[in-house]
């Protein structure tokens, strides 16, 4: 079987938190594209940030898909799939996170998602604390994910995997036909999804997974794969 897609993860995969990607990392990427790989990035950034990050490292058909799994885009085409509708709770909780932290936090422009991201990462724990008790009020709707330097909540009925899902749908592809690369707890719907499910770094056990300590040599696999299958 060859692979037809790559999708990747950001933050903690493709670079570091808060860190811009390097240049022999998206010359890499962009060599798998030239292999003839359709790329996909699956982040819990928005989809049109993700959209310009794609564009800025010079992918010339990318696929996007925003907010874990809410929001799924082609840029090239102006086409988006909004997977999931927002609900009002997240407005309520966005109201008394303001209410707590004011200026110390800045809000993330989504769609569907409420991302918060603390203006000081020594915050961070007790942001997570102070959201997560008022998403347990709501537990049956949403779902919390705390990450070095920011928090996400979603509607639980929607993440990486659901996304995944309905690309296959819209791609008329197999996940056999797919490789996912992840690092942490939101990409396992996505790399469960997956034919060929990567890990970079230790932070993240999956069963049949292939672990990476760094991006670089992951991505020189995937391009050792693709030649030992003819894809040049």
């Amino acid at each position: 079987m060859k692979y037809k897609m790559i999708v990747f993860d950001l933050d903690g995969t493709l670079a570091e938190a808060g860190k811009g990607i390097e240049r022999h990392v998206a010359n890499q990427i962009k060599d798998l594209e030239e292999m003839g790989y359709t790329i996909v990035f699956n982040s819990g950034k928005n989809a049109a940030y993700l959209s310009g990050f794609a564009r800025g490292i010079g992918i010339s058909r990318p696929i996007v898909i925003g907010e874990n799994g809410s929001i799924l885009l082609y840029p090239f085409e102006n086409r988006e799939i909004q997977l999931v509708e927002r609900g009002d709770i997240l407005d309520e909780i966005k109201e008394k996170v303001f209410e707590t932290f004011t200026d110390k936090v800045w809000l993330q422009p989504n769609q569907v998602a409420l991302t918060f991201f603390p203006k000081n990462r020594e915050h961070i724990t007790e942001l997570s604390e102070f959201m997560s008790d008022l998403v347990n009020q709501h537990e049956d709707g949403y779902v919390m994910y705390t990450h070095i330097d920011a928090i996400d909540i979603i509607p639980k009925n929607v993440h990486k995997g659901v996304s995944m899902l309905e690309l296959f749908r819209q791609e008329k592809i197999t996940k056999d036909e797919v490789i996912a690369v992840g690092d942490s707890t939101n990409d396992i719907p996505m790399l469960t999804e997956a034919g060929l499910s990567i890990i970079i770094g230790n932070k993240l056990k999956l069963e049949g997974a292939k672990q990476f300590d760094t991006i670089e040599e992951a991505l020189e696999f995937i391009k050792r794969q693709g030649l030992s299958l003819g894809r040049l």
